[in-house]
């Protein structure tokens, strides 16, 4: 496969995505006036709640087997243990450092929340050796 067909294949899914975001954006200014406010909120949210999941999901279907979600039983535990450390990490800071009571939960959360990138390169790393080892 050439240069020029790998980028063409590459970004024809972004292109499309360009596409109907810049025709949905023009639906949606108040020149074409298509739908009220109200009805561009409503659908906004349709989409967010609804439609972005379904499509997330189809495609996550179509690509993992049943072996992949058992070969990858560390990911989530590697994801609890995470949060956990990280949460108890920010409850010390605020019993340490005293901060506002309305901080309280928003510093034990940014605490447990924020640890998730060094958690994905460790599972990174895992998946790696184990594919090199097979």
């Amino acid at each position: 496969m050439g240069f020029l067909e790998l980028l063409e294949v590459a970004s024809m899914p972004i292109v499309q995505v360009l596409l109907i975001s810049v025709l949905g954006a023009f639906l949606a200014t108040d020149y074409c006036s298509l739908l009220s406010a109200d009805t561009r909120r409503s659908v906004n949210k349709l989409v967010f709640v609804v439609f972005t999941p379904c499509i997330m999901f189809a495609n996550l279907a179509q690509t993992v087997t049943l072996q992949d979600i058992i070969s990858w039983w560390f990911m989530p535990i590697n994801v609890g243990i995470t949060f956990l450390v990280g949460g108890i990490l920010g409850w010390l800071v605020v019993k340490l450092l005293n901060p506002k009571p309305q901080l309280h939960g928003l510093i034990i959360a940014t605490c447990a929340s924020g640890n998730i990138s060094f958690a994905k390169s460790i599972s990174k790393e895992i998946l790696t050796k184990s594919n090199v080892n097979e």
